[in-house]
């Protein structure tokens, strides 16, 4: 009887001691986690006002003072305890300092925040891999996505 107690109290403090270690490393090696550098940016810059750059009407990102964009800057603001002055702007002038903007090609500095990615919808089973793929057809696009479709294939030299 006393070999099964102890045996149980064994199997247990095992258990306990993988949860503790799967909850630590858990704990340590989240994705998200500030890095140290980033940790003393914020800290140094709790007092300051950032000034940040937010394209203006943007879909989903930016409508109107509202969107992904907003949503963010507003998150990052209350969890670190950062002063953060959105500044709107057109998306045809270029703004100094930091961005949340949209872009068709990404220089070796930019971040991206989000990729867009578009699905075409048709009657016949044709693979279109790329805009080449799409020489001489007619792609029907909604009037709310016109503008953004619009400029994608200027910048990109489809000949739909």
């Amino acid at each position: 009887m006393k070999k099964r107690k102890n045996i149980v109290l064994i199997i247990i403090s095992i258990l306990v001691i993988i949860g503790a270690g799967v909850a630590l490393y858990m704990l340590l090696n989240r994705a998200n986690k500030l890095t140290v550098l980033e940790r003393k940016w914020i800290n140094n810059n709790i007092g300051n006002v950032q000034n940040i750059n937010v394209v203006n009407n943007a879909t989903v990102f930016t409508k109107n003072g509202s969107g992904v964009f907003y949503t963010f800057l507003n998150d990052f603001s209350k969890e670190y305890s950062l002063t953060i002055n959105p500044i709107t702007y057109n998306n045809d002038t270029k703004p100094s300092g930091v961005s949340l903007s949209m872009k068709n090609k990404l220089n070796s500095n930019d971040h991206v925040f989000y990729k867009d990615h578009y699905v075409l919808v048709g009657t016949s089973k044709e693979y279109i891999n790329n805009n080449t793929d799409l020489a001489g057809k007619n792609v029907g696009i909604l009037k709310s996505d016109y503008l953004n479709a619009e400029i994608y294939i200027k910048n990109n030299g489809a000949n739909i």
